[in-house]
């Protein structure tokens, strides 16, 4: 009975312990060792010295998940509202098939108060599908689903972006979210509520009308994926794509469980960045909302903005941008500082590149691109909606975006009609392009993407070329050095006949199709003379070639000891790079190769036309 009460007491090694040493002694080693066999199961140190296994830092996801009490959704789920992934482990003796975690992450997990909610809401659903089969469910359910357990986000925000500009830095992945929910339909069976979608549109929209107002978009895209949009907010730049406005197919293969969750913590993050936004501009959020306009479908159109003090307001914006102005003006001596320079502008050109002009949305054209387009450029927009500000009738209508044959235009004389892709190109290059390209019923030239640098990737396209040439014009650029009839050097005249002479011939070989390059080229050969025999190149030194050829040699020498240096991991990488490079070279023959396939036609063309 003795025995008996000290073991409910007692520890289990304590026990035997006391149990041996009343015996005698007897059975004390057989005693020990069990107790350090037990310890050593338990974790605890049993004070002999072994060879110590090195700590092992990571740990799989089915124990994680047992360390923390969850299953599979939840713990996905918390991990990634918290912002942890896998890790790949050092280590090779670990099996490759699992999914690894850091110990400190699962550590840094166990304390988020989200855990003890994911309880309280699991419990609740136990209880709430025991009262769905009682009698009386009906009139009790309501009281059950208020009793729900909420939750909030708000902390996560805080603790993942501790500054504003650590949150826009992270807005590319939001809006791309924002933007792809807002295009999507409701759905019961791939669980996708109209709330969050109704909640995307309103937070996509919102951020769009301070792009608006702050005019602060730079460059688009448009792909035959969506539009490609970039902002530069607070001087960070913000990309993002739009899904085009069709009915949108749900791949089974695609888990909207996890994309929702994504999207559960950007709402929350967008809703602090518009708050902020709005607040340092002086705007009240959220924006006022016309109830006419949002039942026309109208999207940012139906946004007002209500300012909290209009001197306020004002006194915040022209703060920011002498701010930016300081900036700049800080490092106007630096390479860098011409850079920002050049990019600020050409920022301010393609915000007021459609300033003073009236522009009507035909209702073929989608309106929500080209109305935050033409907006950001600051020009006047009606669509074809009751609640347009004015209707296709007003004498003020200086532009038309269509997208019909013009044998179905009514034409209004005093009125441009021109597609939508004018609008997009002219965007870009900062300055009104030439409408005639065009015009309704041709095709219109090449939309070039403006986030590609065509001088590095090795290959610069006619139509580059000709854009290039427009803006120069345009906008006007520094004096360029020309050779002369007589063979002497000069500056390009800056007087304003002259450039409008030059630019008249060059829409003149553009409307005969014949391209900037063979214009510019026709025009160098027929103002200076072919050079003669005698002022040919001289034949190089045959000592100076070889020695030349020599150095080449050894350069390649050196290069092939540098790589049988290399390690394997490494020797693959720089294969891998060598190999990349090689493909790029070959691309970009292959267009250099069709370009002038394309220019020899076209004289064959000539030739049998004259």
């Amino acid at each position: 009975l003795k025995h008996k009460t000290l073991q409910k007491q007692c520890s289990p090694g304590l026990f035997h312990r006391l149990a041996s040493s009343a015996m005698g002694g007897k059975s004390k080693t057989k005693q020990t060792v069990h107790s350090r066999r037990s310890k050593k199961a338990r974790g605890v140190s049993t004070g002999v010295i072994h060879n110590e296994k090195p700590v092992q830092n990571y740990i799989n996801r089915t124990k994680a998940m047992a360390r923390l009490g969850v299953k599979l959704p939840d713990f996905r789920r918390l991990c990634i509202l918290k912002g942890v992934y896998p890790r790949d482990p050092k280590s090779k003796k670990l099996a490759t098939e699992k999914t690894y975690y850091h110990v400190k992450d699962i550590r840094f997990l166990s304390h988020e108060p989200l855990l003890r909610k994911f309880f309280e809401i699991k419990a609740f659903v136990r209880k709430f599908k025991k009262v769905q089969h009682k009698m009386g469910a009906e009139k009790r359910m309501p009281l059950m689903e208020e009793r729900l357990p909420k939750y909030t986000l708000h902390h996560i925000v805080l603790e993942r972006y501790p500054t504003f500009d650590a949150a826009l830095q992270d807005m590319d992945d939001a809006m791309c979210m924002l933007a792809l929910f807002a295009a999507l339909p409701a759905n019961q069976y791939r669980k996708i509520p109209a709330k969050d979608v109704q909640e995307s549109i309103r937070l996509y929209q919102e951020f769009q009308l301070y792009c608006i107002k702050s005019r602060c978009l730079r460059r688009m895209f448009c792909s035959i994926k969506g539009y490609y949009w970039q902002a530069s907010v607070q001087g960070v730049s913000i990309t993002w794509v739009q899904p085009h406005q069709f009915a949108q197919e749900l791949p089974w293969e695609v888990d909207f469980e996890v994309m929702l969750t994504f999207l559960e913590f950007y709402r929350t993050l967008m809703k602090f960045v518009n708050f902020r936004l709005f607040s340092m501009s002086g705007f009240a959020y959220p924006p006022r909302r016309d109830e006419l306009a949002e039942k026309n479908a109208a999207g940012v159109a139906a946004l007002e903005l209500v300012a909290l003090e209009k001197e306020n307001s004002q006194n915040n914006i022209v703060t920011q941008a002498a701010a930016l102005d300081k900036d700049v003006n800080d490092f106007a001596d630096t390479e860098e500082g011409r850079k920002m320079q050049e990019a600020k502008t050409a920022n301010e050109n393609a915000s007021k590149v459609f300033e003073g002009l009236k522009f009507f949305i035909s209702r073929e054209v989608p309106l929500g691109p080209l109305y935050f387009l033409l907006k950001c450029g600051g020009a006047a927009v009606g669509f074809a909606t009751e609640a347009s500000p004015f209707s296709a009738e007003d004498d003020g209508i200086t532009h038309m975006l269509v997208d019909r044959p013009p044998e179905h235009l009514k034409i209004v004389p005093g009125r441009e009609y021109v597609q939508p892709q004018w609008a997009f190109d002219s965007y870009n290059c900062g300055v009104r392009l030439p409408i005639a390209p065009y015009a309704p019923g041709k095709a219109p030239p090449a939309h070039l993407s403006p986030f590609v640098d065509d001088a590095a990737e090795g290959y610069v396209p006619k139509q580059r070329e000709i854009l290039n040439a427009l803006i120069q014009q345009r906008i006007g650029g520094p004096a360029t050095k020309v050779k002369k009839a007589d063979g002497t050097d000069g500056d390009v005249s800056d007087d304003e006949e002259e450039v409008e002479q030059q630019f008249q011939a060059e829409l003149d070989a553009e409307a005969k199709g014949i391209w900037h390059a063979d214009f510019q080229a026709d025009k160098a050969a027929a103002s200076t003379a072919p050079p003669s025999d005698s002022e040919s190149e001289e034949p190089m030194d045959p000592k100076v070639k070889k020695k030349l050829a020599k150095a080449e040699q050894q350069k390649e020498e050196e290069l092939k000891r540098r790589q049988a240096l290399l390690s394997a991991k490494s020797s693959r990488l720089y294969t891998a790079i060598q190999m990349g490079k090689a493909k790029k070279e070959d691309e970009l023959k292959a267009l250099n190769t069709k370009r002038k396939a394309v220019k020899k036609q076209k004289k064959g063309d000539k030739k049998q036309e004259a």
